[in-house]
């Protein structure tokens, strides 16, 4: 039954990132994304029609940076299912990692579901990336007026700022970050390390 080892390697894959999230000891996590690897492949190979189990496997590929069998995953998994903007997202990333564009992809994302917060910040990410902070700037603001409670959002936005030696704006994001989301513990960190790098703040 496809369906069912799809869902089990959904639950393989989530038991995987909260092992990576919370233990020293990685092999554990490793252990459950191969398992859910598998089930995602032999849910392929009985049923090749369906896009999530190309996205599942994808992501999964993703997550533990094997790019290039991601890219493969995710370009089948619009193929099979045009209108995906979270697919089309996740195919803009694979491709901006391997250096093959994905500015296409994340535009197409937002073309496909222009409320979708975390298109703008995987866009801003490109820009970024890309050596274009002004439009990186613009796509985190999207991004956060979309869900201004994702504390993810503002800690990038600072992480930029601290790049760019403004201090006292990263310093702001972060503290922003905190005051939506108390649990997000990047933020935490991103402002100590701030605050080591510049004290006198």
């Amino acid at each position: 039954n496809a369906k069912i080892l799809y869902y089990r390697g959904l639950n393989y894959t989530a038991l995987a990132e909260r092992i990576d999230d919370n233990e020293i000891d990685r092999s554990p996590a490793k252990t459950r994304a191969q398992k859910a690897s598998y089930d995602f492949t032999l849910a392929i190979q009985i049923d090749s029609s369906k896009a999530e189990y190309f996205s599942g496997r994808g992501k999964l590929l993703y997550n533990y940076d094997n790019f290039e069998k991601a890219l493969a995953d995710f370009e089948t998994s619009v193929k099979r299912e045009p209108n995906s903007h979270i697919d089309y997202g996740y195919l803009g990333m694979t491709k901006c990692y391997l250096r093959k564009g994905g500015i296409r992809e994340l535009d197409k994302a937002i073309e496909i579901y222009p409320s979708y917060a975390e298109s703008y910040y995987n866009l801003a990410k490109y820009m970024e990336g890309n050596n274009m902070p002004d439009g990186a700037f613009g796509n985190y603001e999207l991004a956060i007026e979309r869900d201004p409670s994702n504390g993810k959002y503002y800690t990038a936005r600072g992480i930029l700022y601290f790049r760019m030696e403004k201090y006292e704006l990263a310093l702001a994001e972060f503290n922003q970050a905190i005051a939506k989301d108390k649990t997000y513990g990047m933020a935490y960190f991103n402002r100590a390390m701030l605050y080591k790098a510049v004290p006198e703040l």
